[in-house]
């Protein structure tokens, strides 16, 4: 994307962003909010301002009185947004916390949301946006989390935008028919800063357990393959085991995988978890009954939000994902395109953040062995 355009799309979530505010924030604030430069930002405003929508006094910049009147009146017909979620999807509790996010950036916007929830059963007997609609005039739709594939065709024949917060799940060969904007969690790019540390701090041996699909196991290979590459090491001089554990699984026990999974590490320097939840918990738990010191004898690292309210108590270093601010982000974004009157696609990826608290070290002396990237199940720690 030239200069030019992305100045002019700048322009554009400017106008949505902070048409009801009392002034703008300042240029440094604004580049760091639209990650670009200041360069990209000054000719954004210099948009605005040819275009008569942006005024200036006491080195404030603020829209006119005409622009937030425009936006009352448009606020008269509130735009209708359809949210949906699945019944499996809405028993994660994270997904509360993004749903207030969701509300309450809707609210700020004057927009109306109508929230439903859809089972696999239910979507079989849909045919259209009509039954969807449920006889609302919905100007677009936000999916809360992974959905089949057929929701996104039915949705698809609106012609309406659609962000989906994940990914719509069908065969391998769709993925070019996606025609909706995917916000997502750069797994890849998170497991590659936090191998990065761990490598700076001389670690070679590496475990990391995960609970999701298979599409986590590729993103968890890749961050780590780009680590080793970034770091200048060579890929024989480090170990690092991936689990893919499945603690769903109603024939066992999640204490009990946990335990393994804790007796395990004590073979690695690093212990890496995607998801903090009752798992996480459960494996912190099992590392203290076995009695192996963090981060003296083994440094961890683990993916949290909200709802894992143990991570900040017990000081565990890691990527934290705000996930009230990831729905406001999919309603910025719904808001977006319904204003610009198109439906995008793509990928959107939202940002984390890595905070430390202490639970990363230096590496124990240990003996290298060669890389290996393993998929196992819970039968693996049996061995």
């Amino acid at each position: 994307m030239g200069s030019s355009s992305l100045a002019e799309t700048i322009a554009e979530h400017l106008l949505a962003d902070f048409r009801n505010e009392p002034c703008l924030p300042s240029e440094r604030k604004l580049t760091e909010h639209y990650n670009c430069n200041r360069m990209t930002i000054r000719r954004a405003l210099q948009i605005l301002t040819e275009r008569g929508l942006l005024s200036n006094s006491s080195r404030k910049r603020f829209f006119s009185e005409e622009v937030k009147n425009s936006s009352d009146k448009a606020g008269k017909k509130q735009s209708v947004i359809m949210v949906l979620s699945f019944e499996k999807e809405l028993l994660d509790h994270t997904r509360t916390y993004m749903l207030g996010g969701i509300a309450h950036e809707a609210a700020r916007r004057g927009l109306k949301l109508m929230f439903r929830e859809l089972t696999e059963p239910m979507l079989e007997k849909m045919t259209s946006c009509a039954d969807i609609d449920d006889g609302f005039d919905v100007a677009g739709y936000l999916v809360t989390g992974p959905a089949p594939l057929r929701l996104h065709d039915i949705l698809s024949s609106s012609l309406k935008p659609c962000i989906i917060n994940g990914t719509f799940i069908g065969e391998e060969n769709t993925r070019c028919r996606i025609r909706f904007m995917e916000v997502r969690i750069d797994y890849a790019a998170i497991f590659r800063d936090i191998a990065l540390r761990l490598l700076a701090l001389d670690h070679r041996k590496i475990l990391l357990a995960h609970t999701g699909r298979g599409f986590m196991m590729d993103q968890i290979t890749q961050g780590i393959q780009a680590a080793v590459k970034q770091f200048g090491l060579p890929p024989e001089t480090l170990t690092a085991k991936v689990y893919a554990v499945d603690i769903f699984a109603e024939s066992e026990n999640v204490r009990d995988i946990a335990g393994r999974l804790a007796a395990d590490a004590r073979k690695y320097s690093a212990l890496v978890l995607p998801c903090g939840n009752v798992f996480g918990l459960e494996v912190v738990n099992a590392l203290r009954e076995k009695k192996i010191g963090i981060p003296a004898e083994l440094s961890l690292a683990m993916l949290g939000c909200e709802t894992d309210y143990f991570i900040p108590v017990l000081g565990i270093s890691g990527v934290w994902a705000d996930v009230r601010e990831l729905g406001a982000f999919c309603v910025k974004e719904l808001a977006r395109q319904i204003r610009a009157g198109r439906a995008e696609y793509g990928i959107s990826y939202f940002s984390t953040s890595f905070i430390d608290r202490g639970s990363i070290g230096e590496a124990r002396k240990m003996q290298n062995s060669s890389i290996k990237h393993s998929k196992c199940n819970r039968k693996d720690f049996d061995r």
